[in-house]
């Protein structure tokens, strides 16, 4: 009898502590939940800031990945050439890295790919503070009517364009809309009777007035409005290839 009491003690005392064990433990389960909080108001599960453990949605409150893009800000489809996450700009052969196919360099007979046009950076000039002037020159022999590009740098930025005087005043200026003292990047056409202006080897042909951080690096000439352009009188394209210079390279005027 003694012996079958004493065996009840024990299992009333485990029982005991086995009760108590499981009640803390429901107890430590409710606490968390009930003290966990919604780090965001989104339900959505395609939404960068989802939180499983909303109860009551806020839609407005979701935040999604730009287009083409994931929720670390990283492009997910091709880069073009000019590093534009799905851009359409391709290079040519003369590696010229725009969207448009009709000023692309051709093979000439001995099988070398040449552009009629080269376009790069020829003069710079420093003017107060971080302000420079950096002109872009032309190569080619003959009539243009009009012309499209802008300049790159990762040590500057563009605060205006204008083309040059003797180009503007053959009635060939910048169609900036009456915003050329805001404008990146030229675009030019004949607006009059006389639609042409002969170029020659180091013809200038526009003026980026650039405000910069570092006096180095790499300068180049690149597409505006997805094409690097220089146009005959015709309206035809010419085809046109481009150099990029260091900015130590550059001539100083």
């Amino acid at each position: 009898m003694k012996l079958i009491l004493n065996i009840m003690i024990v299992l009333i005392k485990k029982t005991y502590h086995l009760c108590f064990t499981l009640s803390l433990l429901i107890l430590l389960l409710f606490s968390c939940k009930k003290d966990k909080s919604p780090t965001s108001w989104c339900a959505d599960p395609s939404a960068c800031n989802y939180d499983d453990t909303v109860e009551i949605a806020e839609p407005n409150d979701c935040e999604y990945a730009e287009l083409n893009h994931n929720c670390d800000e990283e492009c997910i489809v091709d880069i073009d050439c000019l590093e534009i996450c799905a851009g359409l700009n391709e290079e040519d052969n003369c590696t010229t890295c725009d969207a448009n196919p009709w000023n692309d360099c051709t093979q000439n007979s001995s099988n070398n790919w040449v552009a009629d046009a080269v376009l790069y950076p020829c003069e710079i000039e420093y003017s107060s503070g971080n302000n420079v002037i950096i002109t872009v020159c032309v190569n080619y022999i003959g009539d243009i009517s009009g012309f499209q590009f802008t300049l790159k740098s990762n040590n500057f930025e563009i605060n205006s364009v204008n083309v040059y005087d003797a180009i503007a005043s053959s009635n060939i200026d910048n169609n900036c809309n009456g915003n050329c003292n805001v404008d990146t990047f030229v675009l030019s056409f004949g607006m009059g009777a006389d639609l042409k202006y002969t170029t020659n080897n180091g013809t200038k042909l526009a003026e980026f007035h650039v405000e910069y951080s570092e006096a180095s690096g790499i300068v180049s000439v690149i597409s505006a409005k997805g094409s690097i352009s220089l146009i005959d009188p015709d309206g035809e394209e010419i085809t046109v290839s481009t150099v990029s210079k260091n900015w130590s390279n550059i001539p100083v005027n």
